[in-house]
């Protein structure tokens, strides 16, 4: 079930990153719900297609992907990022249908497997979302050494997990979308689990129903309480690096380009025309931007 207003919607407006997950069905029939799911511009799940299939593997989601691919157009497979949780013959089938995409894993799964391989403990845990959560390169091989200092082990066990799949210091930036998790299939899945325990016709038809409701309220709610050009988690955010510029010195090279000196020693080249930060920092590639200088941009209100 892919429906017109949907690949509409997330063509006109969604950030080109895809959640895809799978839940089992309750039903008298059982089987599997294969979902994709987007993120709207307000940071919210989009839901985009799912279809029911009976168990889940390579052949399943390979079909599933295939779909998905035709019916949202894509051509240029290097501006789709995809979000999971790796589930069972997923892999191999992105390697099939997308193998030119970026492919991000849930940290919150990879802390479970983490768990599991025996690294247990709040600090294990605090050091894995700490290289996560880092923004440049430098500061992830800063907090992959602290990880190594706990449990070398427990270091070498992300030899075979690239950070580009899992850290924010590596995400590729045509993504818009630095999310960790894959929530917005987790909180589709949920929102439909009442579903999930009837018939399939029935399920499918109540999932169609509460699509359409959903759609129209947010209809509703941006045209009698959005007033801000921005939608409100967004501004939300900004409001929340505005707060901290304090902890930014610029200054200032020319009009448009300048010099961000953080709390921190770093130094950083903010252009205001291509409204990108070129960070300064030896250990540091790309324009992965240290959020201190990033808040001197929104300060300036041109994002």
């Amino acid at each position: 079930m892919c429906f017109g207003a949907l690949k509409a919607g997330f063509r006109a407006g969604c950030r080109p990153i895809i959640g895809v997950d799978g839940c089992h069905l309750k039903g008298p029939h059982g089987g599997i719900l294969l979902t994709a799911v987007g993120v709207d511009p307000n940071n919210n799940l989009f839901p985009i297609a799912y279809a029911v299939v009976s168990k889940e593997c390579r052949e399943t989601w390979e079909w599933f992907l295939i779909l998905l691919k035709h019916d949202l157009d894509i051509v240029r497979q290097d501006e789709y990022t995809f979000m999971s949780d790796k589930q069972k013959g997923l892999i191999q089938a992105f390697e099939e249908v997308f193998p030119g995409c970026d492919h991000r894993f849930c940290v919150r799964h990879l802390h479970n497997n983490l768990k599991n391989a025996g690294y247990r403990g709040l600090a294990f845990k605090t050091a894995l979302w700490n290289a996560a959560r880092a923004c440049t390169v430098g500061e992830w091989k800063m907090r992959m050494q602290e990880m190594k200092k706990i449990s070398e082990s427990a270091h070498d066990w992300f030899n075979d997990k690239p950070a580009v799949q899992w850290s924010r210091s590596h995400f590729s930036e045509t993504s818009q979308c630095d999310m960790l998790l894959n929530n917005v299939c987790e909180t589709f899945n949920s929102c439909i689990i009442d579903a999930r325990e009837k018939p399939i016709l029935t399920m499918l038809e109540w999932i169609r129903e509460y699509i359409m409701r959903r759609m129209q309220e947010n209809r509703d709610r941006s045209n009698t309480k959005w007033k801000e050009k921005l939608c409100p988690k967004i501004q939300q955010i900004l409001q929340k690096h505005a707060s901290k510029v304090a902890d930014c010195m610029p200054i200032k090279a020319d009009d448009l380009h300048y010099q961000v000196s953080c709390f921190d020693g770093s130094q950083h080249c903010v252009d205001l025309g291509a409204k990108v930060v070129v960070v300064g920092s030896g250990n540091c590639q790309g324009y992965h931007a240290n959020m201190l200088a990033v808040q001197f941009i929104i300060k300036s209100k041109i994002l």
